[in-house]
């Protein structure tokens, strides 16, 4: 057999190498991926699930916030401060989806289920946004913007449904 023949089978044999190398580093990528992701969903429910059992059962959370809801001004400061963290917690939990969305932690579907879903807390609480107005200013820029434009579109919303609106 010719050296030359030798050499170029080499160099098809080593080709292939590299390119099955490169498709199974892209599968495990990509395993990877999905791996990080259920794991940042899973670490997202788990502490959301905490902050929603601490409204959800008590009843003394429930009533600050439909007293909030009815009028944030006539809190008092002690409530007003417990609110403050109670929302902190969830505002942390949008952020933190936010910034997994947009580091690729987590995929399209969940992120869209999540922001519907704070949306719609930021549409029928109102104290909730009062809380925001507060509050924002300790948040990235980028999801004080984000958060500040789902509650607009609520509000133009809301006086798009309201029979009352100008």
């Amino acid at each position: 057999m010719n050296w030359d023949a030798i050499a170029t089978v080499a160099e098809v044999a080593s080709a292939i190498a590299v390119v099955v190398s490169l498709i199974y580093l892209a599968l495990q990528v990509r395993q990877n991926t999905v791996a990080q992701q259920g794991s940042t969903h899973h670490q997202f429910l788990s502490t959301q699930t905490t902050a929603n059992q601490l409204i959800g059962g008590s009843a003394e959370v429930c009533e600050l916030i439909e007293k909030a809801n009815e009028d944030f001004a006539s809190i008092t400061s002690a409530e007003r401060f417990r609110l403050l963290f109670i929302y902190y917690d969830h505002f942390n939990q949008w952020e933190f989806a936010f910034d997994s969305r947009e580091n690729a932690l987590m995929g399209p579907n969940v992120w869209n289920k999540i922001d519907s879903g704070y949306a719609l807390v930021a549409e029928l609480t109102p104290s909730f946004r009062d809380t925001w107005a507060i509050i924002k200013g300790s948040f990235p820029h980028e999801f004080g913007e984000h958060v500040d434009n789902v509650i607009a579109e609520n509000k133009m919303s809301r006086l798009g449904n309201d029979e009352n609106a100008i």
